[in-house]
């Protein structure tokens, strides 16, 4: 091919994907829909119900923490951190005039009456754990008598060790022990709902005591809470030792699973 023949091509290339891209922006600029703000498309999906008061606003909310989980593969911290993009303001109920409370379970968002029904199922399983004395193990013999048990640690502390006995339900277990399943957020009045291997269910709010270290819950978010304890490590030395608890989705909870089998 000559070389004016190869100008010449190059040249009608060169046009030819200039007019393409030129095409493609006034489409994207003045054909192409744009999809609505997620405020707008709730709106219009609220506008073909007949719901009103609380019913209005759970819903909306509902609504608003799906968009959000959605985009930001995660849940709010908080309703206000849905607004303005996917509220024009927090939701409250009608009746008492505080912010609806809320409970994430896997990418489902439970609002209002909804998350205090779910709030109250855990609360009800809580009090069928067994009591202190079903749940108590009998402890380890050793049946040498004046002999110091090998596998047994120096002590470091002249304190007594309490037995499971005299201890509160939570703090029979390691921290490794139990999983968080559920949490209600409401503000200060945040709880929880933490299970052990077993089932049983303990609702926890933030002070609540947990742990064979008798850590101390200091935060819950909607997607997590935090334990900070006290630990001595095999120096005598006491450090501050900080856990923090997920909230697992369906997925990961059905991947953690199938990891374990």
């Amino acid at each position: 091919m000559s070389l004016h023949k190869r100008r010449a091509l190059l040249r009608q290339t060169t046009f030819i994907a200039a007019v393409i891209l030129v095409a493609g922006v006034v489409y994207q600029t003045s054909i192409a829909p744009t999809p609505a703000p997620p405020h707008e498309a709730i709106n219009q999906v609220l506008a073909s119900t007949d719901l009103a008061g609380d019913a209005l606003e759970e819903r909306r909310a509902s609504l608003a923490i799906e968009y959000f989980i959605k985009d930001r593969k995660r849940p709010p911290s908080s309703l206000d951190a849905l607004v303005p993009h996917y509220l024009a303001k927090v939701p409250r109920s009608a009746e008492s005039g505080e912010p609806l409370s809320f409970v994430i379970q896997g990418n489902a968002a439970l609002v209002g009456q909804a998350a205090q029904a779910a709030l109250k199922a855990a609360q009800d399983s809580a009090r069928q754990t067994p009591s202190a004395s079903a749940v108590r193990d009998e402890p380890f013999k050793y049946p040498a008598s004046n002999r110091r048990d090998p596998f047994e640690p120096y002590e470091i502390s002249s304190a007594e060790p309490e037995d499971d006995g005299d201890r509160p339900p939570l703090e029979r277990y390691e921290l490794s022990e139990l999983k968080l399943t559920a949490i209600v957020a409401a503000g200060d009045l945040s709880s929880a709902t933490v299970e052990d291997a077993k089932g049983r269910g303990f609702i926890v709010r933030k002070g609540s005591r947990i742990g064979r270290n008798k850590g101390e819950i200091t935060e819950i978010l909607t997607d997590r809470l935090t334990v900070v304890e006290i630990v001595t490590d095999s120096t005598g030395r006491q450090k501050t030792n900080s856990v923090t608890f997920t909230l697992r989705t369906k997925e990961q909870e059905e991947a953690l699973q199938r990891s374990r089998r």
